[in-house]
């Protein structure tokens, strides 16, 4: 909720600071709703990190907090334990976060962090193979064991991840506000990899743009802490996997697909009809200024909800913090020339491959009040239809003909399924 609160304030200042110039060549689908919702599951889920859609329908779901998958009927009934944590099933859940992805067919693979194994599900939903994780360098392993879903099997026998560089040292000059020892930039680009489950053999296929990231590196007494600075408008590349195994990198500088084959061969697709929107010097001042104003305004509404005791004890406290580690119990933003020039064409990490291969990419910005705007492009690159999901709801994958969604309602997380028109 304070995120969507953020983006309205920031969507209030953008209509004031900045123009809009003439949109990309090519008409724009008007905006249309999702199709109904024809199945919503009654197990109390807690937090739904990635699902597996089956072709007869059925659905392997990964509930990760309460450490178990489940697989569910075509109507999102009659769950089955395929792992959990207790001795019920032949396998148990590990004790950290693990991803949930297709493999061949209908198998599923099951990346374990705490084992670093790899389980292989068959249709019936039994564990009919453990194969032991690849021995990578360490950014590439710590990313393939992410919780962050974006991996992918691409029917050659190698897994797709995106593998963050390193930081670099940066020579610039420190934003106001800021004191510390080191100001790391993060890299201008990052790396999609794959590598093959039996050779073992790891090679990058396409680089990704990546926002601007700054971090206060701050040593004291031989402790080293770390504060990341807030970018409000992150700007870079997304991408995705279709069935087929063929990487979709959305661009952000002029919204194109790049369609990589898994033979290597690259097309570039035209360039998706957009309305940009400029972003001048004093837009992006003037949106820093809005973010920092809420973030304050956040602070002083919790307080002002404290008895006058409480509200005294909070405040020493963020003082004496801030007076050990000046970064730490405040917050620290990037400077407004690290903003984009023009306001992203997509939001980052919503790009999301359909049944039918076609790529729906996640537009926060764009359409009417209620839930995210997705625009959806097919492999020619055109962009054919335009779709809100319903407000309140979370996009996390498809089936022929349908979309998957969850939401929460109090503290139990539910999975709904959803006509795609």
């Amino acid at each position: 909720m304070r995120l969507l609160m953020r983006r309205s304030r920031l969507a209030i200042t953008l209509a004031v600071f900045v123009g809009a110039l003439p949109p990309t060549a090519g008409a724009q689908p008007p905006i249309r709703p999702l199709g109904r919702i024809v199945a919503v599951t009654a197990e109390s889920l807690e937090n739904v990190t990635s699902i597996r859609v089956l072709s007869d329908g059925r659905v392997l779901v990964n509930d990760a907090i309460k450490r178990r998958v489940l697989l569910f009927d075509s109507t999102l009934s009659r769950p089955l334990s395929i792992i959990d944590t207790t001795s019920v099933t032949a396998r148990a859940y590990g004790s950290a976060l693990s991803t949930l992805i297709a493999f061949a067919g209908d198998s599923s693979l099951f990346l374990d962090q705490a084992s670093s194994a790899i389980l292989v599900i068959d249709q019936a939903g039994k564990i009919v193979r453990i194969v032991a994780m690849p021995t990578l360098p360490r950014p590439q392993a710590n990313a393939l064991m992410g919780p962050n879903g974006g991996l992918a099997f691409d029917q050659a026998g190698r897994l797709v991840f995106h593998a963050p560089s390193p930081p670099v040292l940066a020579s610039v000059h420190l934003p106001q506000g800021w004191t510390g020892d080191t100001l790391v930039a993060g890299p201008d680009s990052t790396a999609i990899v794959r590598v093959d489950l039996m050779s073992r053999r790891l090679d990058t296929i396409a680089m990704l743009q990546a926002p601007r990231t700054r971090q206060l590196v701050i040593r004291q007494s031989g402790v080293s802490r770390a504060q990341a600075a807030i970018n409000p408008i992150p700007s870079g590349d997304d991408w995705t996997v279709l069935n087929d195994g063929t990487v979709g990198v959305v661009r952000d500088h002029d919204y194109h697909i790049d369609w990589i084959r898994p033979d290597g061969g690259v097309t570039s697709g035209p360039k998706v009809a957009h309305e940009w929107v400029r972003l001048t010097d004093s837009a992006k001042a003037a949106i820093m200024d809005s973010v920092r104003g809420a973030d304050s305004a956040t602070t002083a509404s919790r307080d002002a909800a404290l008895s006058p005791a409480e509200r005294d004890s909070a405040a020493r406290l963020r003082n004496s913090v801030a007076a050990f580690i000046p970064a730490v119990g405040r917050r620290v933003y990037v400077e407004p020339s690290d903003l984009p020039d023009y306001v992203p064409p997509f939001a980052m990490n919503g790009a999301r491959a359909d049944a039918e291969g076609d790529v729906w990419v996640r537009v926060d910005h764009a359409g009417p009040a209620g839930g995210p705007v997705y625009d959806v492009i097919d492999r020619r690159g055109a962009l054919i239809d335009r779709v809100q999901i319903p407000g309140g709801t979370t996009l996390v994958g498809f089936g022929p003909g349908f979309a998957y969604l969850t939401s929460r309602v109090g503290t139990i997380v539910q999975l709904a399924k959803a006509r795609i028109r």
